[in-house]
């Protein structure tokens, strides 16, 4: 009997132990076979890599085994063979050039995609752009989150689904994302195929790439969509599709591929993209006719008002879209045809792209680039009897040369009813455009501002020269012309407007009449005066609103008069020929010229250095911004001085050089004074040239005039 008994047992435990041996194999052993399915942006042409990586099911690092395979055909079809697995989970990688859906072309370059799947429950998975942005997410939610990798994916999805579309979007509703098919009939596939077209937007593959990677750090982070620029940059493009019936040419692409015999219809999903992004609720009977105002801040169209129309969808001046702003428009020039985008801005409207007329044959590519339209160069004319005239329209501008046998002339002007804009008409750009930091000069959607390729400076053409002789040399008169000159990058632009001798740039065209600076009329200036108890002297003040300046350098002594060797109270100091200048100004005009450390002390109680601000508001007051160094000065090119506030120059230019006996002769060319600004190290002045005020860094140690000022 305990032999009967004994042997139950064993057999018992036999049998527990085989159970236990079958679990186990169970659990390791290998799936074999082929993983097949689709890669879709659009479809992934034939012969493109595609890489099996098996998957840790906990973790999901990968286990160290990988299988090739490769796209079969042009229709995104491929399938990697003889697949042996012990996890259930896999990333499929895909590399290869695609159909692009907005040219209807090959493109030029490849997709890099990948794909997270369960290929226990699944063999055919498809890759796509909403895999790969899936994945990116799973990656840190698994992280940061106790969750499985089935939920990491069903969070993802909808959380990515949910940033195009602004709903929340269930798995059974749109499906998982290795299934959707660009080619498929369900919501999901519709879906799918709309954030292709949004993604790829105006067609260029390396801005696609660019933005889809942008897209895919961004959602990985916290499945929101952060970056409101991007997404206001394709929403534009799409409003731009539907205002611009690019959708139908599109689908149009697709269907020519013959993959399917029916295209989803995807185009629902593309409107509702941008509508949702311009703050729009979906356009219907309820509020038909009722309008709205783009509340997209980083759009090229915010505040662009729109209106619910009859066909469903909010509609706006086509050509206000096209052109993009409220203030733009369009313009042809009948010389040959070419269209230009304008813009309303400063009082004037502004062509928004470089003139490319080339009719008289003096404009060239810029680095082979069409976009920049034409660079205009000023080319040598024989002799011509009696000086054009850059106002006549026959001449644009035009310099002097060659003991009047030749002049640099450029004839290419605008067309009827269009003129060069003057140096007043940019300087009055600049100042407006520089409140929002330039935005509305850069953005491609409104005056286009075009930098240049190799980091170099861009200048645009005025019709504003020096008037009068500016410089004599032994070949003759010249004439210096300004310019808008813009240098640096988006983030870090200069914008000025020199002088810059012979006429080379572009050339934008207005349209409206010249800029006329308001100036502050002289009886609404108080004139008094003021002693310095220190030392008895007496200074005119003027009074501009609530601001009270000084009317003459200060001339309180500090340190010695000599500084190497010369007189600091001269005008001419630091020239090598002075005796010009030395019959014009004794001390008493010029003042005293104090270092930094010296200047503290400059002014009287009550008084101090004036501040850049004090400076730009004293400018405002008297001449509206830009342009009002003239009603300051004393001497100079088109020096006025219509308030006595005596500017008196300090830096000259040689003018000619004619004769050994004679020596050198010296043009005034603008006005230093000492600022209360410093900032790490850094100490300013301000400077009044023949036309403006600017401000600029100064050596601490270098000899400055000052003019003191007060609030009343």
């Amino acid at each position: 009997m305990k032999c009967l008994i004994l042997l139950t047992f064993m057999m018992l435990l036999a049998s527990c132990s085989s159970d236990v041996s079958s679990v186990e194999n169970e659990a390791s052993s290998e799936r074999g076979g082929n993983i097949s399915g689709l890669s879709q942006k659009g479809p992934v042409l034939a012969g493109a890599s595609v890489v099996v990586q098996e998957l840790d099911s906990v973790t999901l690092l990968q286990t160290g085994k990988s299988f090739k395979g490769m796209v079969v055909n042009d229709n995104g079809e491929f399938v990697v063979e003889n697949v042996n697995l012990k996890s259930p989970y896999v990333l499929l990688e895909v590399n290869g050039y695609f159909r692009n859906e907005i040219t209807g072309k090959n493109s030029e370059g490849p997709v890099f995609m990948k794909a997270i799947a369960d290929v226990g429950e699944q063999k055919r998975v498809n890759v796509n752009l909403l895999t790969h942005l899936e994945y990116q997410r799973v990656q840190t939610l698994l992280e940061r989150e106790s969750m499985s990798i089935a939920e990491a994916k069903r969070v993802a999805d909808r959380e990515i689904l949910s940033a195009f579309y602004g709903k929340s979007l269930s798995e059974e509703t749109y499906g998982k994302t290795e299934v959707l098919d660009i080619f498929g009939d369900s919501e999901g596939d519709a879906a799918l195929l709309a954030i292709n077209v949004l993604l790829l937007g105006e067609g260029n593959e390396a801005k696609f790439m660019e933005n889809f990677a942008k897209l895919g750090e961004d959602l990985a982070e916290d499945g929101v969509w952060n970056d409101s620029l991007l997404m206001a940059r394709i929403a534009d493009v799409a409003c731009e599709m539907d205002f611009d019936n690019a959708l139908p040419k599109i689908r149009k692409n697709i269907e020519n591929w013959n993959v399917a015999n029916k295209i989803v219809s995807f185009e629902p999903y593309v409107t509702s993209f941008w509508e949702r992004v311009y703050g729009f609720e979906k356009c219907n009977a309820s509020n038909l006719g009722a309008a709205k105002k783009n509340s997209a801040t980083s759009s090229a169209y915010y505040g662009m008002e729109f209106t619910c129309g009859e066909s469903g969808q909010w509609t706006a001046n086509l050509n206000v879209v096209r052109a993009g702003c409220d203030s733009c428009g369009f313009m042809v020039d009948p010389r040959d045809g070419h269209k230009y985008r304008t813009m309303k801005i400063a009082g004037l409207n502004w062509m928004a792209e470089n003139l490319a007329y080339n009719g008289d044959g003096e404009g060239t590519l810029f680095h082979d680039d069409k976009s920049y339209g034409l660079y205009y160069a000023s080319v040598q004319y024989p002799t011509i009897k009696g000086a054009p005239d850059s106002n006549d329209g026959e001449w644009t501008v035009y310099t002097r040369g060659g003991n009047g046998m030749y002049v640099y002339a450029l004839r290419t002007g605008c067309p009827d009813g269009w003129r060069l804009p003057t140096r007043e008409d940019f300087a009055r750009l600049i100042e407006i455009t520089s409140e929002n930091d330039y935005e509305q000069l850069l953005s491609d959607k409104k005056w286009n501002l075009r930098l240049g390729i190799l980091g170099e400076s861009i200048d645009y053409l005025s019709s504003t020269k020096v008037e009068g002789e500016y410089r004599r040399y032994a070949d003759g008169l010249w004439y210096d012309y300004y310019v808008m000159r813009v240098s640096g990058k988006k983030d870090s632009l200069v914008v000025s407007v020199p002088l810059a001798g012979a006429p080379s740039g572009f050339i934008r065209c207005v349209e409206g009449a010249a800029y006329e600076r308001k100036m502050l009329s002289t009886s609404e200036v108080a004139v008094d005066s003021v002693v310095d108890k220190r030392d008895g002297k007496v200074y005119k003040t003027l009074q501009f609103e609530k601001q009270l300046w000084m009317a003459k350098n200060m001339e309180y002594a500090i340190g010695d008069s000599l500084i190497n060797g010369q007189v600091r109270s001269t005008t001419y100091f630091g020239l090598s020929t002075v005796s010009a200048w030395q019959e014009m100004y004794d001390s008493s005009d010029v003042g005293w010229r104090y270092n930094w450390e010296e200047v503290q002390e400059a002014c009287p109680d009550g008084w101090r250095i004036p501040s850049r601000n004090d400076v730009k508001k004293l400018l405002k007051i008297i001449g509206d911004g830009s342009g009002a160094a003239p009603l300051l000065s004393a001497d100079g090119i088109g020096a006025q001085d219509i308030y006595g506030f005596s500017a008196l120059s300090t830096e000259f230019e040689q003018v000619t050089c004619a004769s050994l006996l004679r020596g050198c002769s010296y043009r005034s060319i603008g006005s230093r004074f000492w600022t209360a600004d410093s900032a790490d190290g850094t100490v300013y002045h301000w400077h009044l040239d023949q036309y403006d005020v600017t401000f600029k860094s100064t050596d601490p140690s270098e000899y400055l005039p000052v003019r003191c000022m007060k609030d009343i």
